[in-house]
This record gives C-alpha cells, structure tokens and sequence, in this order.
C-alpha cells in the first residue's frame, strides 16, 4: 500500500494514497456548445461552456505489488482524485473516470517489473 508523499501530484484516489507516477500530464480541454463553430464569414463562435482536465500518467518499472494496486485503484467506473492542477499551482478534487490502461511487463534479473500508464478524464467540465 502506498504511502503519503507531498511530491505525488495525484493525492488521493477514493481517499487512498497510490504511487508516485514517473509522469505526470495534465491536459485541459474545452468544452464547447454545440452549435460552436465557424460561420460564413469565416469567424469562429467557441460558445465555451467550461474546461476538461485530462490526466495522463505513467510509472516506470514498478513491482508487480504496485501495479495490481494501481489496476485496482482506477478500475471503479467513477472515482474522486486529489490532483495537481497545473492551472493554479493548488490541488483540486474532482470526479474522473479511466480510459484504456496498459500494463508492460518487463523480466529483469530480479524478476518481473512492469511500466504502467494510462488516462484518467474529468466527468464533469467546469
């Protein structure tokens, strides 16, 4: 079990500690009405409606122990993660859930290691 770690920029997931990542990205998107879009005159109408943070992470040859943790701590539909906002320099909570996650399996002379990454997505823009 992960422990707490004041560098990790992913806090908490469902109020539990997971490994630091090797990699950290986080990505904002904005959300748009749908009728956004250019007009006959050639100028764009964003209709913004909010932003999306997207997560991605990565960690770099980790025990097997650390990446069924990980597999676990991310396979719920939805979860609540403290994470970094890069936006704002402070760590915010928001609901995400879990996009494809690959796991590498790696022998090593002292048995398997693993590289695990995948992307984790805002449920609700804001």
């Amino acid at each position: 079990m992960a422990e707490y770690n004041a560098l990790n920029p992913i806090r908490t997931v469902d109020n539990n500690y997971i490994p630091i990542p090797s990699g950290y990205t986080c990505n904002v998107s904005d959300v748009s009405d749908s009728d956004a879009g250019r007009t006959e005159d050639t100028k764009m109408h964003k209709n913004l409606l909010g932003a999306c943070v997207h997560l991605g992470m990565e960690w770099s040859y980790i025990s097997p122990d650390a990446a069924i943790e990980l597999m676990t701590a991310f396979a719920p539909e939805y979860f609540m993660v403290q994470y970094l906002d890069v936006r704002t320099g402070t760590y915010r909570t928001s609901e995400f859930y879990c996009g494809d996650k690959t796991a590498t399996m790696i022998m090593t002379s002292i048995g398997q290691r693993y590289n695990v990454s995948f992307n984790i997505i805002e449920r609700t823009a804001h």
